[in-house]
């Protein structure tokens, strides 16, 4: 990730990454895609649905569309954000276009993906937001 933000520059050096899934940086497990720019100094907001750890700025909210630009606003998330990291595993794509709609531009943006679906194949889960209006 460095690597692309030293070919690209900075403008404020400022992360957001939902889907934490860790209690620290330093815990192991799958491991956070902000991890080595907090350890270059970055700083950020990360959001988990379970887990709390105020020492790293990590929040536990669950994230909707309905819900997400008033989450970033809470913890003043600048609109032009250098990196968003998208890892909820489930309506990620809503949230996304949630937090694009409100008006936030990260300057790159990562999602992950489930390797067990060939690439040509589109998944999402509908957010729950959206499903009693469907009804």
């Amino acid at each position: 990730m460095k690597l692309i933000f030293e070919k690209i520059g900075t403008t404020n050096r400022f992360f957001v990454e939902f889907g934490f899934n860790e209690p620290n940086y330093t815990s192991g497990g799958s491991g956070a895609n902000t991890w080595s720019l907090h350890d270059a100094g970055w700083r950020g907001l990360l959001l988990d649905g379970e887990r709390e750890n105020t020492a790293i700025n990590l929040h536990a909210h669950f994230l909707f569309q309905d819900n997400v630009a008033q989450v970033l606003n809470k913890y003043e998330v600048p609109l032009e954000l250098d990196y968003l990291s998208c890892d909820m595993d489930s309506h990620d794509l809503f949230v996304l276009k949630a937090i694009l709609e409100a008006g936030f531009k990260p300057r790159v943006i990562t999602t992950e993906y489930n390797a067990n679906y060939p690439l040509d194949i589109s998944i999402t889960q509908i957010d729950p937001t959206l499903d009693s209006k469907l009804s």
